[in-house]
């Protein structure tokens, strides 16, 4: 690891970079934020206005590694996130030819939280079949009411996970297998394997 660092703080030395980090969790700052500033130890010798934008939906992220006030980033308002779930769903901006199923997405659009991933998916799922028994079955299910504190747009991403043909969900199951490797467990790997 130390070589692989000395290569990088070579390689980025006296340069200007904008480092993008997107959907940092909080096992980075493990080791009481130890992990952390040993990723951020080649980026020390970097031109002045170099960047890191860390994007996170952990707040303990956002007070460990943060050097300004966080922008706290809201979902999308709700005529903007309508017209978006529409097109995802319906292929445009109009839902005049489904006036039951338009009253039936109205009332659950608030579980999505404005967020256009969850707009995307879910109306991907509802857009297979444009009947308001699916969309019913789809919009009360069970997943919607499992707790999931700060992260609740799981939920729509869990619900579409339980759609995806037979042969994906075998990927997700297979990959499931592998334990995540902690560091101590990638130090032995190194000194063994």
């Amino acid at each position: 690891m130390d070589s692989l660092q000395g290569a990088l703080s070579d390689h980025v030395n006296n340069k200007r970079l904008l480092i993008v980090l997107d959907d940092m969790w909080g096992d980075a700052l493990r080791e009481n934020g130890q992990c952390w500033k040993r990723f951020c130890a080649p980026f020390r010798s970097v031109k002045d206005g170099s960047m890191m934008l860390v994007t996170t939906r952990c707040p303990e992220v956002t007070e460990g590694v943060r050097t300004m006030d966080p922008v706290i980033l809201e979902g999308l308002k709700d005529d903007v996130f309508w017209n978006f779930f529409k097109l995802c769903v319906f292929g445009s901006e109009s839902s005049s030819n489904h006036p039951e199923l338009e009253h039936i997405g109205i009332k659950k659009l608030p579980k999505l939280r404005g967020s256009p991933l969850a707009a995307e998916t879910m109306g991907r799922m509802l857009s297979m079949d444009l009947q308001a028994s699916h969309w019913n079955f789809i919009l009360q299910s069970e997943l919607w009411e499992l707790r999931q504190g700060e992260t609740e747009i799981l939920r729509a991403l869990r619900l579409s996970y339980m759609y995806l043909p037979f042969h994906l969900k075998r990927c997700f199951s297979f990959c499931a297998v592998f334990p995540k490797i902690t560091n101590s467990r990638r130090n032995a790997w190194l000194k063994f394997g």
